[in-house]
């Protein structure tokens, strides 16, 4: 496997379970959120095409507006603030919606590069929805059926071990370089959902956007790191010629 490229582009299905499914991608990656109806935005900046067609037309059914729920997280990062029992009512409430519905509800989840943050929150949404899986190893599953790359830090390992997702056996993703998490840190005595509450956190001030400049990023295929900001302004030639 390439040590540099990913395996995954536009919105990749992850898995299916009481008529929800879970999709993944990244917007660096061509992900699209046609025929999704919900999209968990981790970046907090995603926003849908705005087209205008006439009444009639039968093709305005795609313009329907998406539901996006907005959940930034700061690139590299995991959602401290919130525990094991948020992905259990996040998933509980999916299924209701799907039954409301009709029909299986397609749930987009995305950031940038549809790894880190995006790898993440699929594996806590995996354990929430109680699939089975091969050897209970959420991880192995998560990053075989969507992508090799999936959960790109110590700081989102550290928190899947804090949900109660074993990570014996498994590092960051090939070609990131992991780097000490700044912002949040789990309670050292926080074990999972025998806590009482929330998760008891230590949050400092961090200037996100200078932070993310200099510590989100990844390795391209010369084996050079390029953070964040260089690769948002990236075009999509020069992305796909050190990425893809």
């Amino acid at each position: 496997m390439n040590t540099y490229s990913c395996n995954h582009s536009g919105s990749v299905l992850v898995f299916k379970k009481d008529g929800v499914g879970i999709y993944g991608g990244g917007t660096s990656k061509g992900v699209s959120a046609v025929n999704m109806d919900i999209v968990l935005d981790l970046t907090g900046t995603y926003t849908t095409s705005l087209w205008s067609l006439p009444e009639h037309w039968k093709s305005k059914a795609w313009m329907v507006p998406k539901r996006i729920i907005k959940m930034g997280i700061p690139d590299m990062k995991a959602p401290w603030d919130v525990d094991e029992e948020f992905w259990e009512e996040l998933w509980d409430d999916l299924v209701v919606e799907s039954a409301a519905v009709l029909h299986p509800l397609k749930v987009l989840i995305l950031c940038f590069g549809g790894h880190g943050r995006t790898g993440t929150v699929i594996s806590a949404l995996v354990k929430a929805s109680k699939l089975v899986v091969p050897n209970d190893d959420i991880i192995d599953y998560v990053r075989r059926v969507y992508c090799n790359k999936a959960i790109e830090s110590n700081d989102q390992l550290n928190y899947l071990e804090c949900m109660g997702i074993n990570t014996v056996g498994h590092e960051v993703a090939k070609g990131f370089i992991s780097q000490p998490s700044q912002s949040y840190q789990p309670a050292s005595s926080w074990k999972g959902s025998g806590a009482v509450g929330k998760i008891a956190v230590r949050k400092e001030e961090v200037n996100y956007s200078e932070f993310n400049k200099v510590v989100g990023g990844m390795s391209g295929r010369d084996g050079k790191w390029y953070n964040s900001h260089e690769i948002n302004t990236m075009s999509d030639k020069e992305y796909n010629e050190k990425f893809v």
